[in-house]
């Protein structure tokens, strides 16, 4: 009778695995198996937003694709004619699953600029991040790319989220190695700006009081960085 238990609660608990994407995480986090695509209500009510845009978008704007860094921008301080595709929340998987929805606007642009990364690392490793912003790039290869490093953040009051600024910093060198490897793709390390005071964290005055997100100086920061940059590159 205990035998029959045993199996009947091993079967039960196999059965509740195989419902769920536990076992598919467990494999991506171990690197035995594909990043698993789990896009949220928000994330599909924002795609198919952008979906409605994209036709519209005018030739040679400059295209912002990234996370709540990137929503919270206002790419038009950056440069006049830009459209912001960022969804908060977003990570490398989300941005190759929607790149097929902007078409019009990629063909269209003058510049692509992916500023993504920080919400994988808790769940990702750095060669699956790194894997997918190669795929990225390799669905943007005809049209030039700023990829904007990664920004630091405070780990005292981000510990629920588990990202160290040490592997912020590495895996930001390697996307440097990365972009370098590419004709038409250039990196932006913002590193040493936000943290002028070379603690290795997001200095006070640019984040909103949490840690990780941008205050309106760090917003400003950021967009004379960017502008910057994508005055310099071609």
């Amino acid at each position: 009778m205990f035998l029959f238990y045993l199996l009947l609660v091993h079967a039960a608990l196999g059965i509740a695995l195989w419902k769920t994407d536990l076992l598919p995480r467990v494999a991506a986090k171990l690197g035995l198996g594909p990043a698993v695509r789990n896009h949220t209500d928000h994330f599909d009510r924002m795609v198919s937003y952008h979906q409605r845009t994209d036709k519209l978008v005018p030739e040679g704007s400059t295209i912002f694709i990234g996370d709540s860094h990137t929503l919270g921008l206002c790419v038009t301080a950056v440069v006049p004619s830009a459209v912001n595709y960022g969804i908060g929340g977003d990570t490398t998987v989300g941005v190759l699953d929607r790149l097929p929805v902007y078409p019009c606007s990629i063909a269209n642009a003058s510049k692509v600029v992916i500023a993504i990364g920080v919400n994988d690392l808790p769940t990702r490793s750095d060669d699956q991040v790194l894997a997918n912003f190669a795929s990225i790039l390799d669905s943007l290869q005809n049209v030039p790319v700023l990829i904007s490093s990664i920004l630091p953040l405070v780990e005292e009051k981000t510990e629920r989220f588990s990202v160290s600024n040490a592997r912020i910093n590495r895996v930001n060198e390697a996307l440097k190695l990365l972009a370098a490897e590419r004709a038409m793709v250039d990196f932006l390390d913002n590193r040493k700006h936000f943290d002028a005071d070379g603690d290795g964290e997001l200095d006070e005055q640019f984040h909103d009081g949490g840690g990780l997100h941008l205050s309106p100086e760090g917003n400003r920061l950021w967009a004379r960085l960017l502008r910057d940059a994508l005055k310099s590159s071609p």
